[in-house]
């Protein structure tokens, strides 16, 4: 016993695969069209991927050759701390005070064929409040080569303290000198000085 598609589905259903069917014809152009897009991309793929290799064996060599160099760098680091060690372990510490409203003058002596190498100073108000701007130089025999300031009204116990990641060094054979301006009144100015002489 047969049936013609008429007797099995409605009006309704036929209109609803017709629907269907154009639908499918109007995606297939847009199918194809991706299709041969990825066919076109997969030429370029090829190439990138044969680019890319004979850079593989160049990255490699390069971490081969860096790699006996690792060792060496560490014995370096390692003489640096050795040697700041010992450096640290020569430190000279000096202070000086100034008498009331007079300028303080803390000198490191020459020394001939020696550098003198000034990793920190420190200068502290003390007596009274500053009436006066106190400027603190850095002087490298008659140079100076740094220079800061307390200013008017700084209290007892203010301070400009300055601590060098890599000394000041100064010249061969010359004094340094940390020279600090009077404060006024009462005000005295107290120095200290951390250094190296080699």
């Amino acid at each position: 016993m047969s049936f013609a598609f008429s007797q099995i589905l409605t009006p309704a259903s036929l209109a609803a695969l017709t629907s269907v069917a154009s639908s499918v014809a109007t995606l297939e152009p847009a199918i194809s069209s991706i299709a041969a897009s990825v066919a076109t991309l997969d030429p370029s793929i090829a190439a990138v991927a044969v680019s890319v290799a004979p850079i593989l064996p160049a990255v490699s060599a390069v971490a081969v050759s860096v790699a006996p160099i690792l060792p060496a760098v560490s014995s370096v680091a390692v003489s640096v701390a050795a040697l700041n060690t010992i450096v640290m372990a020569g430190l000279i510490s000096a202070t000086a005070d100034s008498a009331a409203n007079t300028m303080l003058t803390q000198t490191i002596a020459s020394v001939a064929g020696q550098s003198i190498y000034l990793y920190a100073f420190g200068v502290t108000v003390g007596g009274a409040a500053v009436t006066s701007t106190v400027v603190i130089s850095i002087i490298d025999d008659a140079i100076t080569i740094y220079k800061t300031s307390i200013g008017i009204g700084a209290p007892i116990g203010e301070s400009r303290n300055r601590e060098f990641a890599a000394p000041i060094k100064g010249t061969s054979g010359k004094s340094l000198t940390l020279q600090v301006t009077a404060g006024g009144g009462s005000v005295v100015m107290i120095g200290n000085l951390v250094y190296v002489q080699r």
